[in-house]
């Protein structure tokens, strides 16, 4: 009987060691916190000729700039420029994005006509 009494009492522990691990487990985890992705305003490309362009725009100080996936150095007021040539400018959608230390992202579509075309 006492053998019967200890199996009753360790199913009875390991049923309620389950229990609380499972509370434990399902509690849910506080959310990073919100962190706005970084501002960025991107000028309408400036064709220099129908094989050369510059884009050119303005997002925070510190921020990485990514044109045609290419980084862009970025002034310390958040200005930035990038002169493109050759097969890079062609009638096509362009993306420039801006991506802070957190890893918060902005991005912009330019749609890309050269004159001409």
């Amino acid at each position: 009987m006492k053998r019967k009494a200890l199996v009753g009492t360790i199913t009875a522990v390991c049923i309620v060691l389950l229990v609380v691990a499972g509370v434990m487990l399902a509690k849910p985890k506080p959310a990073p916190p919100v962190h706005p992705p970084p501002q960025l305003a991107v000028n309408q490309p400036k064709f220099l000729n129908n094989q050369t362009m510059v884009i050119s725009g303005k997002t925070d100080p510190g921020v990485t700039v990514i044109v045609d996936e290419s980084s862009v150095p970025v002034n310390k007021d958040g200005a930035f420029s990038v002169t493109l040539s050759g097969a890079k400018v062609s009638s096509r959608i362009m993306r420039v994005t801006a991506v802070d230390s957190s890893g918060a992202e902005n991005v912009v579509e330019l749609d890309i006509i050269p004159p001409g075309t």
